[in-house]
Formats: C-alpha cells, sequence, structure tokens
C-alpha cells in the first residue's frame, strides 16, 4: 500500500512552526506530510486558493488535504479546482464565520494594532487553561511573524465566509475533528448538513487540537484513514 501523504493547511498563522508535533506524530503512524506555509501578503481566500493551486503538482500519492481552522475554508475552496487529493480532513474549522460578523469584521479599533491584541487573547481563547504541552509563548511568536494588515485581511474573511454550499457537495471521504472545548469557533463544520461521506470525531481538547493533542489527531487520522475504502488509500 502507498504511503499516504499528508498537506495541511494552518490555521490564522498561517505558519509551519505551531505544527511540528503533530507531523512528528504522524510519521510516527507511517505518514509524509508538508505544510503550505501562506504568504505574509494580506491576500484573500480566493487569491489564496490561486496561490495554493500553485503550489501543488507533483504531490505524491494518495494525498490527504488537512485543514486547520481558518485553513477550512480555503480547504474548500481548494477542493472545488482540484482533484489532487482523495480525502480531506478537517479539524476546528468552519464553512461561515465562526463567531458574531461584528467581531471580525472591523478587526480592531482604530489606533489598536490587531496582530498586538490577537498575541494577548489567543492563548487564553485558543489554548485550554490546563494546556502546558503547547506554551503560549510559541503562539504568540508565530503570530509575531504576521504582519498586521494581513492579520486583518484574515480576520475579514472570516467575517464574510460562507461555504456550505461547497461542503455538502463534496464527494471525497472527509473527517471533522472538533475539540470538545472550543472557545473560538460557535458555528464548528460538524454542526452543517453533512456530504454523503463524512466521519465525525469529538476529542478533548481546546481550539488548537492539534498542538494540544498531537498524538490523539493523528492516531483518530490513522484510524479513519485505515477504515477506507483500499481504492481510496491507494490514489486511484
Amino acid at each position: 500500500m502507498s504511503i499516504p501523504h499528508l498537506v495541511l493547511l494552518p490555521g490564522m498563522d498561517g505558519g509551519a512552526s505551531l505544527s511540528r508535533d503533530f507531523r512528528k506524530a504522524l510519521k510516527e503512524q507511517g505518514f509524509t506530510s508538508r505544510v503550505l506555509a501562506y504568504p505574509r501578503e494580506p491576500l484573500d481566500y480566493e487569491r489564496l486558493a490561486a496561490w495554493a493551486l500553485g503550489e501543488l503538482p507533483n504531490l505524491p500519492q494518495p494525498a490527504i488535504l488537512c485543514a486547520e481552522s481558518f485553513g477550512g475554508p480555503l480547504a474548500l475552496h481548494l477542493l472545488q479546482q482540484t482533484t489532487s487529493f482523495c480525502a480531506v480532513v478537517f479539524v476546528a474549522t468552519f464553512a461561515r464565520p465562526p463567531i458574531p460578523r461584528g467581531v471580525l469584521r472591523f478587526g480592531a479599533p482604530p489606533g489598536l494594532r490587531f496582530r498586538n491584541l490577537g498575541e494577548r487573547l489567543a492563548p487564553r481563547v485558543l489554548l485550554s487553561r490546563e494546556s502546558t504541552a503547547y506554551p503560549a509563548e510559541q503562539l504568540r511568536a508565530s503570530m509575531r511573524q504576521v504582519p498586521n494588515e494581513t492579520m486583518q485581511i484574515r480576520a475579514r474573511e472570516l467575517a464574510r465566509v460562507d461555504l456550505r454550499g461547497a461542503y455538502r457537495c463534496l464527494t471525497i471521504p472527509a473527517l471533522v475533528l472538533t475539540p470538545r472545548n472550543d472557545r473560538v469557533v460557535r458555528r464548528p463544520l460538524a454542526e452543517e448538513r453533512d456530504p454523503k461521506r463524512v466521519t465525525k470525531r469529538l476529542l478533548d481538547g481546546p481550539h488548537l487540537l492539534l498542538q494540544s493533542e498531537p498524538g490523539a489527531c493523528a492516531d483518530t487520522i490513522t484510524d479513519w484513514w485505515s477504515k477506507l475504502d483500499p481504492s481510496t488509500r491507494s490514489g486511484v
């Protein structure tokens, strides 16, 4: 059987550093993986999807798309434009604005840097109070790498996204991982009308599920993958 290759679309920070433990856990399960770290330019979802498509040629097969938080809608855009993936994993994500539009649409009051606001608030809402495995400073350091204007654009994209139709029309197998203690996403993907080939799993953990529970996430993905039809797992 071919070795599965997982392509990760990260969350709002857009970087690769926050996924190291998860990718290590995947490797121990026999997967190869890569992260599509987003450009730092202030791109909307449509332009991010166009950029990502250019990064996908010659993917090892079978290829699985894995989308975390902000990356979920980006994955739905991509899957409407490419057949490079035989399956998809959604983690702590959504198809429509995850929190009230008014909170996201304006990003931050005049004179306040949205990125700096995020650095202060993010650890409180993205990680659990009990979380010691993933230090808050790592999260802050990753967010500092993103220009303020880019964070503003990404927040505004969340305020206008609605890809419920694209989700319902998925034809490849999908796994939806929902954190039990998510304090960010009020309208999780797991509550939307499902496509035909979806599996849902509720895991203990906060919004940053891949970071807080990398082993549990890798185990769940491996178990789901092993039960898919052999033709899917061969990349045919």
